[in-house]
């Protein structure tokens, strides 16, 4: 699935606003941490973790595409933008691989892999520790947007609701995530396409 695709199948199936996405944001991250934190202590299974995983995971790209919509930007180029931050990251590093930037739509799971170069914790299954990482970068970045957009609520500062600021931090965000889902070993793209079909059905019933 394109992002692009993705972007507008959840902007047909919701009004959101920005406050609502960001609050959202910050909520779906905080459960995934306490799903995670659950799962290393046993107290869920592989297979539950999955499921779960999967329907935050993809309830928090739902908000963050409708904070981009909301803002006039465009969730696939926020994600060429990241791609390009990954392969200076990259060369920076002196890995072995550097991605290119895709000049045209980026799929999900093009960006998926993209995304990974610079994902030195993945290994071969699921490593729960390892899993940690891009959940911690998950959570701590939402909470970078959360508190920038404290401030644009609070003192109107016009750097909180800047489109660049708010492109790296959305491009961040789908990084992290993009790195959840691998370590979890999940497609993002299955996410996307869960994410969007529930978004869908919700928008059914309300018109039902």
């Amino acid at each position: 699935m394109r992002f692009d695709d993705y972007q507008a199948r959840i902007a047909a199936a919701e009004e959101g606003d920005g406050l609502t996405s960001l609050l959202g944001i910050g909520a779906h991250a905080g459960t995934l941490l306490q799903a995670h934190s659950r799962y290393l202590q046993d107290a869920l299974d592989f297979s539950a973790s999955t499921v779960l995983v999967t329907r935050e995971l993809g309830d928090l790209l739902r908000h963050v595409s409708v904070m981009a919509t909301v803002n006039g930007l465009s969730l696939d180029e926020i994600a060429r933008s990241n791609v390009a931050k990954i392969r200076r990251r990259a060369k920076d590093r002196r890995l072995p691989m550097t991605p290119d930037v895709p000049g045209g739509p980026v799929d999900a799971r093009t960006y998926q892999q993209l995304a990974a170069v610079t994902d030195e914790d993945a290994k071969d299954g699921v490593d729960p520790l390892a899993l940690g990482v891009p959940m911690l970068g998950l959570a701590g970045e939402a909470g970078t947007l959360l508190v920038a957009q404290k401030k644009a609520y609070r003192d109107r500062d016009p750097a909180a609701t800047d489109p660049a600021f708010l492109a790296v931090e959305l491009g961040a965000l789908l990084g992290y995530a993009a790195a959840v889902a691998r370590h979890s070993q999940l497609d993002l793209e299955y996410v996307l396409e869960q994410s969007a079909a529930r978004a869908e059905e919700r928008h059914r019933e309300h018109l039902a």
